[in-house]
């Protein structure tokens, strides 16, 4: 009996959960017994929503630049369909998990993105990655290389490797460890 793909878990509200429900339709990877996940972790200390009232997500493959997905959600509360951070968003495996798939988590304030978050990973067969992708005040005007992108300790390489990832668990959702959002 064939195995059947499950929706990445994701958190906003309606309309743009089923969005990324078709996308990791489009990703899933029915034939294996382990879900194989990035489950994308995005916080800020930026004030919400006086500096940062939107966060964008494109996903893109890196060896054809073909993006997969973009979109933004509100973070004013006052709008409909805004959600809060800390969020999490999970991106499930295609039939390929070995090739890189870059992550791109945007501050959006006005409409225009002024911090970006960058990461690019393959997938780990058989694991539940937890990616942080923290958008931080410390950031907002900092010039990277092109293969860095700002984060916690300053510029890091935007590359990362699986093995050196932790395994998502629910645990995380509360652990201290992102960013707090500002309620305004």
């Amino acid at each position: 009996m064939a195995s059947a793909c499950k929706a990445a878990p994701v958190y906003p509200r309606m309309v743009r959960r089923l969005a990324l429900y078709a996308f990791s339709a489009l990703l899933c990877a029915c034939s294996a017994t382990k879900q194989t996940e990035v489950v994308i972790s995005v916080a800020s200390d930026l004030p919400i929503p006086q500096e940062i009232d939107e966060v964008g997500l494109a996903v893109s493959y890196a060896d054809d630049d073909q993006e997969i997905i973009d979109l933004s959600w509100q973070l004013d509360q006052n709008q409909p369909d805004a959600i809060t951070l800390p969020a999490r968003f999970g991106v499930l495996a295609g039939k390929d998990p070995s090739r890189v798939v870059r992550y791109v988590v945007s501050a959006i304030r006005g409409g225009k993105p002024f911090l970006d978050r960058r990461a690019a990973l393959p997938f780990a067969r058989d694991r539940i990655i937890f990616l942080r992708m923290n958008l931080l005040s410390q950031c907002v005007g900092v010039t990277c290389s092109a293969n860095e992108t700002c984060g916690e300790t300053g510029c890091e390489k935007i590359d990362k490797n699986p093995p050196d990832l932790p395994e998502y668990t629910p645990e995380q959702e509360n652990n201290g460890h992102d960013a707090r959002a500002a309620d305004g």
